[in-house]
């Protein structure tokens, strides 16, 4: 109109593949400021150009090839343009592969008896190589009003978040395999292609927010076409930047290393770039994670702390350069591993803050019990029992914990940091005091109070500890959580190992010619093993004790 917006009367041709690829064409007409105006003429001969400069295929139901190419072969046959039947009518003679430096495809074909080139490619690279264009069956001269309708019919679709392709051909003459040559060209019209984001990837994304974890876009596409992207999956936003290859190309290093910490998508980027943008994000203390799928990403892959290939589209090239695979092509797979990994984490820091504190509690409670001049609370067999049987079992299911609530709530852990932190520290030494205190209590009253001898107090000892021991495995089921706001018997195999400790305990201790071997066999009375038993729970309430005061 007037004000220079460009008018565009489409015609919608949609179809959703297996992969959720949606086409959208716009080729039915133009009109700026009345001077210039198409038909339909342009659609079938870009769609040819679409379908032949192409190498991926569509046999019945299986798609074979990349999925921008099938989402073009797909909306051919849309128009009635069939793969085979045209590939076979205008037989290929060459080809000259996309890279990321032309940012262009072309392939050569006889049509008509006339030797042709049909170039596909960004846009923008694609419109320098042109000098005319297709309107309503007529070449006519590129102009700069031509030039303009084009940029907004691309900008307007990029800011869709749209992929936008150009199309263009050219009559070769008498071709002989010479040089490439994409100039010249005749343009043809323009593709936008969405590939709309999953659902869950939104989601997956704010998951990665809060978990402390940046997630940042590498794409080959327009950066308007990336930006919009970005901004629908709140990659992007008022703190954060976008930029282009061409943008990184005129920065300094200092300059780009200030720049990569605020930008969260890079557009149009070569595979030099992307090891660029890693090896930057590394020099600024991050610990980066790569995705890719082409022989391209192979570089970037291998310089990343994780290189994450695509099992289902990614080449083998990618796949050796990778650390893992991702055998879906899902990103929340990935966010799904990383929670995997922090409940893997924490667990590890439970099962050994559980076996330290035991340790500890046991060396200090010997420690304290000689200061005293009480002599060991424990036998030797009793403490090979207690680490070899009644520690061991407990400790395995803590290491099978499911995972708590908010665990990607939490920021990255320092790779560099201790498993025995501060905070673990103090659990360890307030359970290995409370630990030590309910046994010694137990070993006074058997050995001074009940029994009048060290066996009834070396008895009252052992059962203590290990009820203690047991039962602070209850509570050391969460660092921060108290059992009081959880369901204490939701994992099973503790409520086992539990069981099993108990049953062990009873059998040493009352079972005749074992207990004999363990030296329990002395005139112990329910009551006795009652009070014995009751003051294990002093290391549960010492476990609950730390959490409150962490």
């Amino acid at each position: 109109d007037k004000t220079g917006t460009l008018t565009q009367n489409k015609m919608v041709v949609k179809r959703i593949f297996d992969n959720n690829i949606i086409v959208e064409v716009t080729g039915q007409g133009y009109d700026f400021n009345g001077e210039i105006k198409g038909g339909s003429s342009n659609v079938d001969k870009l769609l040819e150009i679409g379908l032949l400069c192409n190498d991926s295929t569509i046999n019945g139901k299986t798609l074979i090839g990349d999925p921008t190419e099938l989402a073009l072969v797909t909306l051919a046959a849309k128009k009635g343009l069939m793969q085979k039947e045209t590939r076979n009518k205008f037989k290929r003679l060459d080809e000259f592969p996309f890279d990321s430096d032309r940012k262009l495809m072309s392939t050569v074909h006889t049509v008509d008896g006339v030797k042709q080139l049909y170039t596909k490619g960004a846009p923008d690279q694609l419109l320098k190589a042109c000098k005319y264009y297709l309107l309503d069956g007529e070449i006519k001269p590129v102009d700069a009003t031509f030039v303009k309708v084009v940029e907004l019919a691309n900008q307007g679709m990029a800011h869709n978040a749209l992929r936008v392709l150009g199309f263009a051909y050219k009559e070769l003459g008498d071709y002989k395999d010479v040089n490439l040559e994409e100039n010249d060209l005749i343009f043809t019209g323009l593709v936008g292609i969405i590939d709309p984001p999953r659902e869950e990837v939104k989601e997956a994304i704010k998951i990665c927010h809060r978990a402390g974890i940046r997630v940042v876009m590498i794409t080959g596409d327009h950066k308007t076409t990336a930006s919009a992207i970005g901004k629908e999956l709140g990659i992007l936003d008022g703190k954060t930047k976008a930029l282009s290859g061409e943008e990184i190309d005129q920065l300094s290093h200092p300059e780009f290393l200030d720049l990569v910490r605020v930008t969260n998508v890079f557009a149009r980027v070569s595979p030099n770039h992307k090891v660029m943008i890693v090896k930057a994000l590394q020099e600024t203390g991050e610990i980066s994670s790569m995705t890719g799928d082409g022989v391209n990403d192979a570089p970037a892959l291998k310089q990343a702390n994780i290189g994450v290939a695509m099992g289902i589209t990614g080449t083998d090239v990618s796949k050796e350069a990778a650390d893992m695979i991702l055998m879906d092509d899902n990103f929340t797979t990935i966010v799904e591993a990383v929670e995997e990994g922090r409940v893997i984490y924490s667990n590890i820091r439970k099962f050994v803050g559980f076996l330290v504190s035991c340790n500890v509690g046991e060396v200090l409670l010997i420690f304290v019990a000689m200061l005293l001049g009480w002599g060991s609370p424990l036998l030797p067999i009793q403490i090979l029992w207690i680490n070899l049987v009644t520690d061991s079992f407990p400790a395995f299911a803590l290491g099978l914990e499911k995972k708590e609530p908010g665990v990607m709530d939490k920021e990255p852990i320092d790779p560099n940091a201790s498993i025995v932190d501060k905070k673990m520290a103090i659990a360890i030494g307030f359970q290995a005091v409370f630990l030590t205190l309910a046994v010694l209590v137990s070993y006074y009253i058997g050995k001074t109070i009940v029994g009048g001898h060290e066996y009834m107090g070396n008895t009252f000892a052992f059962i203590t500890i290990i009820t203690g021991e047991l039962f602070r495995t209850y509570s050391a089921r969460s660092e921060s959580i108290t059992i009081f706001k959880m369901n204490p018997f939701s994992n099973k195999l503790i409520n086992y190992s539990a069981i099993l400790g108990f049953t062990l305990l009873l059998i040493v201790v009352f079972v005749p010619g074992i207990n004999t071997i363990f030296n329990t066999n002395v005139d112990l009375k329910f009551g006795h093993f009652a009070l014995a038993f009751g003051l294990g729970f002093i290391p549960l309430f010492g476990g609950e004790l730390a959490k409150l005061f962490k």
